[in-house]
């Protein structure tokens, strides 16, 4: 199984993950990671640290807020380091919940799914 680890500024993580157990219930293999005002780039990286730790065996994909940031680029530095990491920024809420209800056996397909959910899922309203 897949670890989805959500990563980003302020509480982005934890309140999304909030938002998926409001939507979806409790659910398995996903966690989060926080980058708030009070921490520095190190105790971030610690964060992840322990966390790559904990899902060692495991395939562990990061869904961060936005990329470029400090959450994604410490995230990104990871995947040179550990060959079942992955990192994706940028998803909507709408996405990161499809990936609730599907096979996390194949972390290409669960990528894949997050992009296309992402770009299908934009709205505007009233249409012109």
């Amino acid at each position: 199984m897949i670890q989805i680890v959500l990563c980003g500024h302020g509480h982005y993580g934890t309140s999304t993950l909030e938002s998926i157990h409001m939507l979806a219930g409790n659910v398995d293999s996903y966690s989060a990671v926080d980058f708030t005002k009070e921490m520095d780039m190190n105790q971030l990286q610690a964060e992840i640290e322990k966390l790559l730790h904990a899902f060692k065996d495991e395939t562990i994909l990061f869904v961060c807020d936005i990329a470029n940031g400090t959450p994604f680029k410490i995230c990104c530095m990871e995947t040179t380091m550990h060959t079942n990491v992955y990192v994706l920024a940028g998803v909507n809420l709408a996405a990161i919940l499809e990936t609730v209800f599907i096979d996390k056996d194949d972390v290409h397909a669960l990528i894949s799914t997050m992009e296309n959910v992402t770009k299908e899922s934009i709205l505007s309203y009233p249409k012109k």
